[in-house]
């Protein structure tokens, strides 16, 4: 008999992605930073101050005119992925405070994170806020006034008049309903599904 495959399927998130694209622009920046760095001591090995191309003698050897361009370089490479890196580090942390919200569609998802995505600033103690209060807090005040961005909220019950006894949140489960024991039970399930209008 062939042995069955369990086969699991992940669920990818939008949050996950950017975390995934955060660590990769991370390990960029630190190794760009290390080769900057031996760079650098390389350089100062050198006899004489470094002076740029323009400036320098014909006679220069051509090693340190090497290093000095592969320096120029990297520093340039490595500015802009630290400034990617930060980028992406602030879109991640904008990304997570959103993941809390149930929107429309991802348009409105779009827009939310537009809307709030260019008011973020990073304090000193690297925590990110909008004007003086932190992110979270913000974008929860914000969302308030963008309600039509957000998935409308399932309204259950078919009157509008009120009733003594408030319909249960929870679900019901099919292991709830294997699980009852007794015409009791299985009555307090029908009356939970009743309730929930299934």
């Amino acid at each position: 008999m062939p042995e069955e495959q369990n086969t699991q399927t992940e669920t990818i998130t939008v949050e996950a992605v950017s975390t995934m694209i955060n660590n990769a622009l991370a390990g960029y920046a630190t190794k760009n930073e290390k080769h900057l760095n031996k760079l650098v001591e390389q350089l100062s090995g050198l006899k004489g101050d470094p002076k740029p191309e323009s400036t320098q003698p014909q006679n220069q050897d051509p090693a340190v005119a090497v290093l000095q361009r592969q320096l120029a370089e990297l520093t340039k490479s490595h500015e802009e992925a630290k400034t990617k890196a930060a980028k992406a580090e602030k879109d991640n942390a904008l990304s997570k405070v959103l993941g809390t919200f149930s929107f429309a569609n991802d348009v409105a998802r779009d827009t939310a994170f537009k809307v709030f995505a260019t008011d973020i600033q990073q304090t000193n103690d690297g925590e990110y806020v909008i004007g003086d209060q932190p992110l979270s807090d913000a974008v929860k005040a914000r969302m308030t006034a963008l309600t039509g961005l957000l998935a409308p909220v399932a309204v259950s019950g078919s009157g509008s008049g009120s009733s003594s006894t408030a319909p249960s949140t929870s679900a019901v489960t099919l292991e709830q309903i294997k699980g009852a024991k007794g015409m009791d039970q299985l009555r307090a399930v029908a009356d939970k599904l009743q309730k929930m209008n299934l």
